[in-house]
Formats: structure tokens, C-alpha cells, sequence
């Protein structure tokens, strides 16, 4: 990353925390990281891979290695197109079932055949693939994810998301009941509320992965 996208990413990441109202010192606690970490993120200074991804998970930021890279975006004034087939599939690692999945941005997986291996036989249970049509500082994000398997349970500090089912059936589960989606159905939530999703059915081994378009604003 050069030091402009250091700079960029640590301008972003302040905003964020200060929109959702969370302190420096709650920002190391949410995230296990020390404050002057966060402190030096947000200065635009370097910061290790894991230690971003740890601050990413507790401002409810979708991933922060693949932001910076910028995937045959092409922009124009006032807007960002993404072409289709374009961006890096990653594997999304669950920690626990009560902590957010966590993008693996080391660990690319680009051939569809090795990721159908991979969930297949359960060792990976989603991939993520980041959508590079963003606004320099802009609060809109988005990806799609394969759902091989159950996410963690997961809630932001604050924003919405739009999630629509592309492929298959999958299942939103929330304090107040669960959401079935079939393909073609769409459903926004409030991310502050705890949830997980998962495929609707069982998974066998050579089944297509369920597949959503997952957009959010922090």
C-alpha cells in the first residue's frame, strides 16, 4: 500500500469511528487492539495486516486490504463502475459462532473449481468478493459472498445493508425471527442487530454455493 493509501484509509477509518460514536479507548476494547495502534492506523501510518483486520471487524467495515487495491475501476466525475469478473475472491474465516466472519485477505481463491473443493468439503465456509465501484470517501460499500456454510453472529456499530439472493436459498437469522430468501429476494436491515446467515438447506458435496450481493453504508 503506498503512504497515500495509508493516509486515505486512516482518514476513512476516523470517520467511521467518530460517525458511530465510539471512543479510541471503546475502539481498542471492540477490537482487542491497542489504542495507540488505532491511534497510529487512523494517523495514516502503517499497521499490520491482522491488527486492520481486527479495527475492520469492530467498525462493522467489510475488509480493508482489497479497498486499497484498485480493481479496473473506471471512474469518471461523480461515479466508479466495476466491470464483471473483475476483484479477488478471499476466504472468510469463522472465528466463533458469537464473533463476525473475518475476510482472509491472504488467502485468495480465484479458481471457482478450488473454492467448490474448498466448501465442499468444509473447509471454508463462505467467500467474499469485494465490489471496487466505490466513491473516493465515499460511506458505500458492497461484495458478493458464496455461502458454503453458517456465518458467525455478527452486529455493527451503526449503518444499513441491502442483501439480495443471487443464486439458491439463504437464511437471515434475527433476534426477532428468521428471513428466507430465495433467489431473486431482497431484504435491508438495521446492522446494528445481531445476526448470522446460512444456506437455507444442507449442503452436499458438488452443490452450488448460495450466492448474495451483500451492499452496505457505513
Amino acid at each position: 500500500m503506498t503512504g497515500d493509501g495509508w493516509v486515505g484509509l486512516g482518514v476513512r477509518m476516523r470517520e467511521i469511528r467518530l460517525r458511530a460514536g465510539i471512543s479510541i479507548r471503546e475502539a481498542s476494547a471492540r477490537s482487542g487492539v491497542d489504542k495507540n495502534t488505532v491511534m497510529r492506523l487512523e494517523r495514516g501510518l502503517p499497521v499490520r495486516e491482522g491488527s486492520r483486520e481486527k479495527i475492520c471487524a469492530a467498525y462493522g467495515v467489510l475488509s480493508m486490504r482489497p479497498a486499497f487495491e484498485d480493481v479496473a475501476v473506471e471512474r469518471g466525475e461523480g461515479f466508479a463502475l466495476s466491470r464483471k469478473g473483475i476483484g479477488r475472491w478471499y476466504r472468510m474465516d469463522l472465528v466463533n459462532d458469537y464473533e463476525p466472519s473475518l475476510v482472509s485477505t491472504s488467502e485468495e481463491v480465484q479458481e471457482e473449481r478450488e473454492r467448490r473443493r474448498l466448501g465442499g468439503l468444509g473447509f471454508a465456509n463462505q467467500f467474499f468478493r469485494r465490489l471496487g465501484a466505490e466513491l473516493p470517501g465515499g460511506a458505500f460499500r458492497g461484495g458478493v459472498v458464496e455461502v458454503y456454510g453458517r456465518s458467525g453472529y455478527a452486529s455493527q456499530a451503526s449503518g444499513e445493508a441491502f442483501v439480495m439472493c443471487l443464486r439458491g436459498r439463504v437464511v437471515f437469522r434475527f433476534p426477532s425471527g428468521d428471513v428466507v430468501l430465495a433467489e431473486g429476494d431482497s431484504v435491508v436491515f438495521d446492522r446494528t442487530l445481531m445476526r448470522m446467515h446460512e444456506p437455507a438447506e444442507g449442503m452436499e458435496k458438488g452443490d452450488l454455493p448460495c450466492v448474495i450481493l451483500y451492499l452496505q453504508i457505513d
